[in-house]
């Protein structure tokens, strides 16, 4: 009898002891899409030429352009 409470003693031990470490690993996770993926669409505005302005010829373009990830290049296309 003492030998098959020592079985049980042990194996409830063990089995607190795997539920805690289960515990402590499972409860850092992070559910979801995580921080290595780029949820926040970047920013783009054109500040020159101005809104329902004319232009003839030749012309410039300039903006900004930003993104909470950085920003590696950029392509315009008229």
């Amino acid at each position: 009898m003492n030998l098959k409470k020592c079985f049980y003693s042990v194996i409830s031990k063990s089995i607190l002891l795997f539920s805690l470490i289960s515990i402590l690993i499972f409860s850092s996770c992070e559910v979801g899409l995580g921080e290595s993926v780029d949820t926040v669409a970047p920013s783009v505005e054109i500040t020159y030429p101005p809104a329902n302005s004319v232009i003839r010829g030749a012309f410039e373009v300039a903006g900004t352009c930003s993104d909470d990830k950085g920003v590696s290049s950029v392509s315009v296309t008229v």
